[in-house]
């Protein structure tokens, strides 16, 4: 009976975070969403049923404690600055600070439980499960399922999408190819004036996707070019695939699991829909989920080859071309590979080979690259959350500057117009309209000096920018869909990069993309749409592995870890492909900590 009130009370407290609005209201009346009182019991219920089912089953109550602290947290940031963009009215307003803390209170009880019940589910025993179907498909049949089920999938969607979509930046990246106007290099100054091509966006992919599109132009139109390069990412999907379910029936994770991580690559989009569109972060997801799966192998494998060095080389080297910020990834991956090696957590010396990747990478970046005229990126990238936070600066305390800390701005920023574009959460048209790519390397050191000691003086306005640039990353929990944009949806007026798509199949493509929109707002199914999601299983799993006694296990979780950290310096706050790294390699990361529970588990490493 008295786990029935607790339960009853703690429903009702979780209840009330997700009824109440933060809305400057003096009444608790007016501080609730205007739901349907059906929705209200329908939460309740749910969350009765979530916290009788791990009432008291908590393992690692300490860790669970805080992961369900920070969510917690996080998602009353998100909620306070979606509405106010900072935490101002917490302070002038005490009825807000007071449900503030209901809130919090009703999330940290919510959450608790929740990530009590994945805890469990990650750490306790499999299951045996046997199915004949499941048995055939999965066991016996696993390459056919996976040609069977992607051709089911991918025969009507490109028939329908024909002959693809390409987003924003494709566009740009073809500008570039064919040397034409395009916004990348109107804020850079090029080694040479007639070579566009430069590190803004990856130049492998560049070239590959212009080779396509002039074999197409050359077999017809611009239109067969955009469709073999629209093939080209399937095949590459494909072959991925192909290797996940190999890798799936290697490292015999549960039957169950298996249809469950493949059922999310066929069906949420994020693998079959975003492949049907040029774009630069689909090639890099794919060699990054590669990645992570050598990784694996690597770990679990006691008897390192020199085969399987040479595989990562390979792969990682290819990441880092596809996108410059893996080299992160790849550098934190041999550090520590390197001090687990020095304490004898692993016993390979071969290890120290994947070095190669990062002479590679600086080799091409540092030596090709700029023989061949191919202009850097800009350095405004990467201050973007800098620019940001001096841009916020400047709206709410130009006055208590002196004008010597504004002429350090100006030297990079024209801050007098920063009023104009200052947009809390999208730090693009400041750095689109507002940096100078004329300045000096004296005005950036001043520039840098400057932001470092305004820090000091104006911290909460500083932190106040940077929580207001990422939290959609954090909290929220957002619905964002994963679909790509559409061709149609830019004009250009060289024949060599516009394309076209008879109105029925325009109108087909919509309804198609209609069907996951609906989905997306399916309870429980609209989580896998949404960043937090993804960004808090990896930290449950990273803290899972972490517990473990052999640290080695870590390795293959940090090529995504890297790219959470990344999502710290984004220049737009809730960009869903700025996580795609994370999504594309949570569910083997899933099926990695399921195996990891079983020590014991005699691993296939002859792939069939």
């Amino acid at each position: 009976m008295r786990k029935k009130v607790y339960v009853f009370i703690m429903g009702f407290l979780a209840t009330i975070a997700f009824a109440f609005n933060l809305n400057e209201s003096g009444s608790f009346v007016n501080s609730i969403n205007t739901y349907n009182v059906y929705i209200y019991l329908f939460v309740f219920l749910g969350i009765c049923l979530v916290i009788s089912k791990n009432y008291k089953k908590a393992k690692n109550k300490k860790t669970i404690f805080l992961i369900s602290s920070l969510i917690s947290i996080s998602n009353l940031l998100a909620l306070i600055y979606t509405k106010y963009n900072g935490l101002h009215i917490l302070f002038s307003n005490f009825f807000m600070a007071f449900k503030s803390i209901i809130i919090f209170i009703g999330f940290f009880i919510l959450f608790y439980y929740i990530v009590s019940a994945i805890w469990n589910m990650l750490t306790s025993k499999n299951h045996t499960y046997k199915n004949k179907i499941l048995n055939f498909f999965f066991e016996e049949h696993p390459l056919i399922f996976t040609i069977i089920a992607l051709a089911v999938i991918y025969i009507p969607l490109l028939f329908v999408i024909y002959p693809g979509d390409v987003c924003y930046d494709a566009f740009d990246q073809l500008k570039q190819y064919y040397g034409l106007p395009t916004a990348s290099v109107r804020y850079i100054n090029l080694l040479n004036p007639e070579v566009y091509i430069n590190g803004h966006h990856s130049v492998l992919h560049t070239y590959v996707i212009g080779l396509i599109n002039d074999f197409g132009i050359m077999l017809g139109n611009s239109n067969i070019g955009l469709f073999l390069n629209v093939l080209l990412q399937v095949a590459l999907v494909v072959g991925c695939l192909s290797y996940c379910v190999l890798i799936l029936k290697k490292f015999k994770i549960p039957l169950l699991v298996r249809l469950g991580i493949m059922m999310f690559y066929l069906l949420t989009g994020y693998l079959t829909i975003f492949s049907t569109a040029i774009y630069k972060d689909l090639p890099y997801c794919i060699f990054m989920l590669l990645y992570t799966i050598t990784l694996m192998e690597l770990v679990l494998d006691e008897n390192i080859s020199l085969k399987d060095i040479l595989k990562v080389i390979i792969i990682s080297s290819i990441l880092v071309l596809l996108n410059k910020k893996a080299i992160y990834s790849v550098l934190i991956v041999l550090l520590v590979s390197s001090i687990l090696y020095l304490f004898k957590k692993i016993k390979s010396r071969k290890i120290f080979l994947t070095i190669i990747t990062v002479i590679f990478y600086i080799v091409v970046s540092d030596i090709i690259y700029p023989a061949l005229y191919f202009t850097p990126g800009s350095v405004r990238e990467p201050l973007a959350i800098p620019i940001q936070q001096i841009s916020r600066l400047i709206i709410t305390h130009e006055n208590d500057l002196s004008s010597e800390e504004l002429n350090a701005i100006e030297g990079i920023l024209d801050y007098k117009n920063i009023k104009k574009y200052y947009v809390p959460n999208n730090v693009d048209y400041v750095k689109a309209n507002l940096f100078n790519k004329e300045y000096t390397s004296e005005e950036m050191k001043e520039f840098i000096l400057v932001y470092i000691k305004l820090f000091f003086k104006f911290p909460s306005t500083y932190i106040s920018a940077f929580v207001n640039s990422t939290y959609e990353y954090f909290g929220g929990f957002n619905i964002k869909s994963p679909l790509p944009a559409a061709s149609d949806s830019w004009n250009y007026i060289d024949k060599r990069i516009t394309y076209s798509r008879v109105e029925w199949r325009e109108n087909a493509r919509k309804k198609l993309f209609n069907i996951y929109q609906l989905a997306m707002k399916l309870p429980l199914v609209g989580l896998l749409y949404t960043i937090p999601t993804y960004t808090w299983l990896l930290i449950i799993i990273c803290a899972i592995i972490l517990l473990k006694k052999e640290t080695k296990y870590i390795i293959p979780a940090i090529p995504s870890f890297t790219a959470l950290l990344l999502l710290l310096l984004s220049p737009v706050n809730g960009v869903m492909r700025y996580a795609f790294p994370i999504i594309f390699s949570m569910p083997m990361l899933i099926g990695y900590v399921l195996i990891l529970k079983d020590k014991k588990r005699q691993f296939n490493f002859k792939l069939r």
